[in-house]
């Protein structure tokens, strides 16, 4: 799957496009009694894939679906990932595929497609990078560059997504981009269409990702703060399943990511705030120096020191705790607070 002539074709990708039984999902089809005799299809899709397609729209790599049925599963999953088309009742998939050319002025080598069935082969014979995942039909593997090691529905995008990523050079921007998500311009709305040429919009809602808890509102409303808060004793503690303790970037890199982290990440406008523990308030703290030599902490991590100062001079040492992130890029999994001299007596 690593080979460099797919990361080439990786390199090119500018819509990942995908079918969705079989691919983001595991091809069954679940029918429940509604509350009269119909009958109520589900689906269901993978997380993994989820943070793995958000991640492309966050880097400015679209995605959307083509499929041969129609489902409000699959519309409301498009809309909650923010996907740019979602073509629905489609058996030939080309038609779809040349309207969006037609409509994009991108070229089918710009275009990754997956997909598992016999449907989806004139497809991936023009996607610039063609994908399948392991279970499907041997045809359409033959006619595909690249096989997942995980079938449909099981993260088998996720491993695509993460080529691409990969391949363009964004890999280890994506803690970043998790950490601090902000609303692409292409997630505006998303496009769903009918083979019977019904269209509809709708609005993608934004992506709210709580990295830490966020402390009571009186906190840090007498400090004149509206700003979000992360919490030194809530983080995370880093026990996915797929988490790497190991973390083995140099000691510059890991400065230059808690750096840049404080200064454009947590997008506070230069000021970063963290719940002073020992006095019950939220501190408003702007960086001083970030320490420049990481050291080894428990378990293979590494903590990188910095210091602060708030706005009465007081400084205050920040110890940032990092592993490497279930996704291939950094985490930030623990916060420690240390105020450098004698902390200030109530009253004063």
């Amino acid at each position: 799957m690593n080979s460099k002539m797919n990361a080439g074709r990786a390199k090119k990708i500018k819509l990942f496009l995908m079918d969705v039984d079989g691919v983001l999902t595991d091809g069954k089809m679940y029918y429940i009694p509604g509350r009269g005799r119909e009958m109520v299809e589900f689906k269901a899709f993978h997380s993994l894939d989820g943070i793995g397609l958000r991640l492309l729209n966050q880097f400015g790599v679209q995605t959307g679906v083509i499929t041969g049925r129609e489902s409000p599963g699959t519309e409301e999953r498009a809309r909650c990932l923010g996907m740019s088309c979602a073509y629905q009742g489609f058996l030939s998939k080309l038609e779809p595929l040349n309207r969006i050319l037609s409509a994009t002025g991108l070229a089918p080598e710009n275009i990754a497609y997956m997909g598992d069935d016999w449907t989806d082969i004139p497809v991936l014979k023009k996607a610039g990078l063609a994908c399948a995942p392991r279970n499907a039909l041997p045809e359409v593997k033959q006619a595909s560059h690249l096989v997942t090691a995980k079938d449909g529905g099981l993260g088998a995008v996720r491993e695509v997504c993460d080529f691409i990523l990969k391949s363009q050079g964004r890999w280890r921007d994506g803690n970043r981009a998790l950490a601090a998500y902000k609303k692409s311009p292409d997630e505006n709305s998303a496009r769903v269409e009918t083979e019977g040429g019904e269209m509809k919009c709708f609005l993608t809602a934004m992506l709210a990702m709580a990295c830490a808890a966020w402390p009571a509102a009186a906190g840090y409303e007498e400090e004149g703060l509206s700003e979000a808060v992360l919490s030194t004793d809530t983080a995370r503690n880093g026990d996915e399943e797929d988490a790497q303790p190991f973390v083995q970037e140099s000691d510059e890199d890991l400065a230059a990511f808690v750096t840049d982290y404080i200064r454009r990440d947590t997008g506070l406008k230069g000021a970063f705030l963290l719940e002073d523990a020992a006095e019950k308030k939220i501190l408003k703290l702007t960086l001083v120096s970030v320490e420049q030599q990481a050291k080894t902490a428990s378990g293979a991590a590494k903590t990188v020191s910095t210091v602060f100062r708030d706005a009465g001079g007081n400084k205050f040492t920040v110890t940032f705790h990092l592993q490497a992130g279930p996704w291939g890029g950094l985490d930030i999994f623990k916060l420690e607070l240390k105020k450098q001299g004698p902390a200030k007596k109530a009253g004063k």
